[in-house]
């Protein structure tokens, strides 16, 4: 006489959650089968069947992409910091380049300026001068009688 005793545990796959785990493979069957002997014949078989949730297993997964995730993200914001700061400080170089450039031009436009400034004051002068010395100088008529050597 042979019997089979099956030790089943249901699972219960009209809830959304199982079905969708399921479906994603997070719920595995497994199935033991083992013969049942007495006095060295078989006089049956036991049969169980498990349904395994390997649920902690991908929210550890899941736990761990998070936070990989998060580290890539964090990483990248660094660098983006990073490549800010670099573009302000080479901004910043730049513009005390110009800065520099600006008063050295600004320096020899001042002392073009004054240059200009102490020829036309100078000839300004020498033209007060010999109109100075024109006044001086005696009318030509009355310079005839010099003569010339």
């Amino acid at each position: 006489m042979e019997s089979s005793i099956l030790a089943h545990m249901e699972r219960d796959l009209n809830k959304p959650l199982n079905i969708l785990m399921d479906k994603l493979g997070l719920i595995h069957e497994h199935s033991i089968a083992s013969p049942i002997l007495y006095n060295g014949s078989v006089i049956g078989q036991i049969q169980v069947e498990v349904y395994h949730l390997n649920i902690y297993l991908y929210l550890t997964i899941l736990l761990v992409a998070f936070v990989v995730f998060l580290a890539i993200w964090f990483a990248m914001l660094l660098n983006k910091n990073n490549i800010d700061i670099a573009e302000r400080k080479l901004n910043e170089m730049h513009l005390k380049r110009l800065t520099e450039t600006l008063q050295e031009k600004v320096q020899q436009e001042v002392e073009k300026n004054r240059k200009s400034e102490e020829i036309i004051h100078n000839q300004k002068k020498a033209d007060r001068y010999g109109e100075d010395d024109k006044r001086n100088l005696p009318p030509v008529e009355a310079a005839s009688h010099c003569t010339w050597v």
